[in-house]
């Protein structure tokens, strides 16, 4: 699949996160049109990572696949079939946004996905459970901004 055909979870929840940093010292500056436009922005994304990443059966919001096979003229279709089912730590960046933290109920359901995802290791929080077949599995352990996490 090419990286151009999916629209990551972590990515979104990451920039979620920066529009609101942007519009926090926008308004802490009193650049109020700044501020206004990341505000907007930021609903609209959250809006956008509840409608096509958040999948209420497991408890974790999913990577979505894009599928080209409708032509350019016609609308896309969301299809929860296109989201990515498989358990990655990438599905529970969301939680670290706010306003995916403050949403109590949210967090519970998150927290008991995360607990008995498979990706909590004795050794550490797995980026993975796949094994690509190719190479010797190795579960992969968080790296880069996963970390703070």
């Amino acid at each position: 699949m090419a990286a151009t055909s999916v629209l990551p979870v972590d990515l979104n929840a990451f920039i979620l996160g920066m529009e609101h940093d942007i519009a926090f010292f926008a308004e802490v500056i009193g650049d109020k049109s700044t501020f206004e436009r990341f505000v907007m922005a930021s609903e609209a994304r959250k809006e956008a990572i509840t409608s096509i990443f958040w999948n209420e059966q497991k408890g974790q919001w999913l990577d979505y696949w894009l599928n080209y096979s409708n032509s350019c003229s016609e609308p896309y279709i969301w299809d929860t079939l296109n989201q990515n089912q498989n358990v990655y730590a990438s599905n529970f960046v969301p939680l670290w946004i706010n306003p995916f933290y403050s949403d109590a109920s949210m967090v519970r359901k998150v927290v008991n996905s995360h607990k008995h995802s498979g990706l909590l290791q004795a050794s550490g929080i797995a980026t993975s459970l796949q094994n690509s077949g190719q190479q010797r599995f190795v579960v992969a352990f968080l790296r880069g901004p996963y970390l703070n996490l």
